[in-house]
């Protein structure tokens, strides 16, 4: 049976590892979503879609007949709305959000228990990943490089936390199992 796939965020860390696995499987077709995909490249079997968490008339498209979305939540107040809306168009899809390690022990109304919560309520089928630190993020500019080179200082704002870092490949290789087996993953919540 051929299944449809829609990797949000496909440009992302763990997304364009998560195409990157899939692109290699039979029987998937792959839609990479990005808010400009034309930059996206890669296998032949990977087709790009337009996909903007700002703009809602590009989820249809993106999402029409798909059996499983790989799902970067927004970074966006109302990510818990816009992801409940999205999932609406996709009835009977598994749903695998990206969330973040301890979100469980985290108060209802914190953001990342909404976005977590809106998954759970929406989705009739849904996986939840919950990474540690992300070890490209020491490589990014954006999160650590710079206070690595220029103040040999690698500062942690977890106050006191126990932290590991994982390699996004290996998020993505748990997400891609939840994606192509949904029933052994359904309703899981997964620490990697």
């Amino acid at each position: 049976m051929k299944r449809t796939i829609l990797v949000t965020g496909a440009r992302g860390k763990t997304g364009r590892e998560v195409v990157r696995l899939l692109a290699a499987t039979s029987g998937i077709t792959l839609r990479a979503g990005a808010s400009q995909p034309g930059t996206l490249t890669g296998a032949a079997n990977v087709q790009p879609v337009r996909f903007d968490w700002s703009d809602p008339q590009s989820w249809p498209a993106a999402v029409d007949g798909v059996d499983a979305i790989y799902l970067m939540r927004p970074d966006l107040p109302e990510a818990d709305f816009l992801i409940a809306s999205l999932i609406a168009l996709a009835p009977g899809s598994h749903i695998v959000l990206l969330s973040e390690q301890g979100a469980d022990r985290l108060p209802d109304g914190d953001w990342v228990r909404r976005v977590e919560r809106a998954v759970e309520g929406a989705a009739q089928s849904w996986t939840i990943l919950r990474p540690n630190w992300f070890q490209q993020d020491l490589t990014d500019p954006r999160f650590y490089l710079d206070a690595i080179r220029q103040g040999r200082q690698l500062p942690m704002p977890s106050a006191g936390a126990s932290i590991a870092w994982v390699d996004a490949r290996d998020i993505a290789a748990v997400a891609v199992t939840a994606l192509l087996d949904p029933a052994a993953h359904d309703r899981k919540n997964h620490t990697c």
